[in-house]
């Protein structure tokens, strides 16, 4: 075992490579998308080590990326079960840690559970280049001298005055998205629709006086902040994880409410500025009820089999048009679903939308 080196400056190209990311963050999974896509890399996700379990038993991977701390079912104990399985080939292949605490000792830590190497969190795009040098099958990697794609469009990956969201220092936020605004604002999206879930989870779990379950879901929203460059909620949100480690209450008591009410104007802000670039761009066709029945065939399916990739990328294709309320907040329930990687909501949400359409059919004939 070893560790991937940095001096490798050669772009990793690997579109045939078969890579799965599990991390209870769905902001998380959303960055690491974006930047695997910059390697050509369609990567598949998992939102716990449960669902990782799920897809590892349908699928075999060539490299798979594992979050360190995760509530219930943690990357180590996810690790163990991978490494046990009998007949089974992921059992062999390379699994590498993701955290955010890359202390000294952690390397050794990782290593004798069973883990082959880690990333520290957030993701630096040149050492995420260097794993996937040292880790992907050599007959699956092509080496780019070149500027990744993304880099080469100006015009998808410029920063300018309008990009200006009070509360997000946009620079740093764009590189953790691989200097693509498409991706980045895909992250903002996901990061805003996680509001209520997390500050309710949060909540629930303070109520409960549950410090550990605490601290490990605190430690999720500084990690997310800082993909985005919310940099004062990561910042107050970093400090109330050390005060979780530490079980210091009282500072907890002090400081909780003021993360929650900074965190709930970033993600208005961010709501507000999604809005008003959509409402430029809202002059779409009216969408077909057959079509849109088709797609949502097509959606239960993918959903069914955890495939995130080909149910984003159906999802885009029908919000090009114009639906009516009803279906457009069965849709919006969709996507809200698909943003959060909850497999079981899209899956439920999409036959609601099926039952939806059925319904719109029926009443025209």
């Amino acid at each position: 075992t070893h560790l991937a080196q940095t001096h490798n400056f050669d772009r990793v190209f690997a579109p045939d490579a078969k890579v799965l990311v599990v991390d209870d963050n769905s902001v998380n999974l959303k960055v690491a998308q974006g930047l695997l896509k910059t390697h050509g890399i369609e990567c598949e996700t998992a939102i716990s080590g449960y669902d990782a379990l799920g897809m590892i038993y349908k699928k075999t991977y060539d490299l798979i990326f594992m979050d360190h701390l995760m509530p219930d079912m943690d990357g180590i104990e996810t690790t163990h079960k991978i490494r046990a399985l009998e007949n089974n080939e992921n059992s062999k292949k390379p699994i590498v840690a993701l955290t955010a605490n890359a202390l000294s000792g952690m390397r050794e830590t990782f290593l004798s559970k069973g883990l082959n190497d880690f990333l520290s969190k957030p993701i630096e795009p040149a050492k995420l280049n260097a794993i996937l040098a040292d880790w992907l099958p050599t007959e699956k990697i092509k080496y780019e001298s070149e500027e990744p794609v993304s880099a080469a469009q100006p015009e998808n990956s410029s920063i300018s005055e309008e990009s200006f969201i009070e509360g997000i220092n946009y620079q740093n936020g764009f590189k953790f998205a691989g200097n693509d605004k498409a991706t980045f604002m895909d992250i903002l999206k996901t990061f805003s629709n996680d509001y209520e879930k997390r500050d309710k989870e949060l909540h629930e779990i303070l109520e409960a006086d549950n410090i550990q379950n605490f601290t490990t879901n605190i430690h999720g929203l500084k990690s997310a902040s800082r993909y985005i460059g919310a940099d004062i909620v990561s910042d107050l949100a970093a400090k109330l994880e050390e005060a979780g480690i530490q079980n210091d209450r009282q500072f907890i008591d002090a400081h909780f409410e003021e993360c929650m009410s900074l965190y709930k104007t970033v993600c208005q802000n961010i709501q507000n500025y999604l809005e008003k670039n959509i409402s430029q761009h809202d002059t779409f066709p009216k969408g077909d009820i057959q079509t849109l029945k088709a797609t949502a065939e097509l959606l239960k399916q993918y959903a069914e089999d955890m495939d995130i990739v080909n149910f984003e990328d159906e999802l885009k294709k029908v919000a090009n048009y114009t639906w009516d309320d009803i279906i457009k907040k069965q849709l919006d329930d969709v996507s809200q679903a698909a943003y959060s990687y909850d497999y079981e909501k899209m899956s439920e949400d999409t036959e609601r939308l099926l039952s939806i359409l059925n319904d719109y059919i029926k009443q025209k004939v």
